[in-house]
């Protein structure tokens, strides 16, 4: 009867990357070997009673997709914050509505967080001010990531906290933008803006853990296999761990771990 295969897939273009960037019509797999690799007829031979067959109609397939460098971390507390990307956000009035809502459902004190903002995609095109971030949120502390990561804005509250005022000096590869009167606009450039992260509240790894299952699955989707975290922290690789152990196992991540 020769060897059956677990998974079939046929009638698609299935792109193998061999010497020759050949594409074929289906391959079989058994286990995590490729049992063949060709013409429609020649891996239905391979396929018995238990074989998954799935038909592509037409479809590419093509093999997982690894990326060496991301911040899978980064993006699961994204999934935590207020989505500020634009589009679909338009304007900083916008993003000021949100972080009023999330004011009003809060007690005083406790912190705002958002994220993928970018200031060259709005309508205003430039940044939001502290004084903006003042008038939606007095008594809330706010935390906004840029789309890039290098840049964040705050608001007073959170400078406060922070013990950042007119007379702190900018530190060592970082930057607090002053206005053309020396006074802080809650813009925080690049080492600048661990000046303030440091005093946010860490998530918990529960939280990070139904954070990642979102990061696995966009990563499913988008076809990657296999990533490198590039800043791999310990409550991310403990949330990660508790992924596998309950059997989401959609993703292999590598580890560079951040000290």
């Amino acid at each position: 009867m020769g060897i059956k295969a677990d998974i079939a897939l046929v009638n698609g273009k299935v792109i193998t990357v061999d010497g020759d960037d050949s594409v074929v019509e289906a391959v079989s797999i058994q286990g995590n070997r490729f049992l063949v690799v060709g013409s429609n007829e020649e891996v239905r031979e391979t396929v018995g009673p238990g074989t998954r067959v799935i038909d592509l109609g037409g479809k590419t397939a093509m093999p997982g997709i690894i990326d060496s460098h991301t911040h899978p971390g980064n993006i699961a507390s994204r999934f935590l914050e207020l989505d500020l990307r634009a589009p679909p956000i338009k304007n900083i009035p916008e993003i000021l509505r949100l972080i009023r809502e999330k004011a009003d459902s809060l007690k005083p004190g406790e912190w705002i967080r958002g994220a993928n903002f970018n200031d060259s995609k709005l309508e205003e095109r430039r940044h939001i001010t502290r004084w903006e971030l003042d008038e939606a949120s007095p008594v809330n502390p706010v935390f906004i990531i840029s789309d890039t990561g290098h840049q964040a804005i705050v608001n007073s509250k959170a400078l406060e906290l922070a013990g950042i005022d007119e007379s702190s000096e900018d530190p060592p590869g970082g930057e607090f933008e002053r206005d053309s009167q020396g006074r802080l606009t809650g813009l925080l450039y690049e080492n600048a803006v661990d000046s303030v992260r440091r005093v946010l509240p860490e998530y918990t790894v529960e939280e990070l853990k139904e954070a990642y299952r979102k990061v696995v699955d966009q990563f499913a989707e988008w076809g990657v296999t296999t990533t490198h975290n590039a800043s791999a922290r310990r409550r991310d690789i403990r949330a990660y761990k508790q992924l596998l152990d309950q059997g989401v196992r959609k993703l292999r991540m590598r580890l560079m771990m951040s000290v």
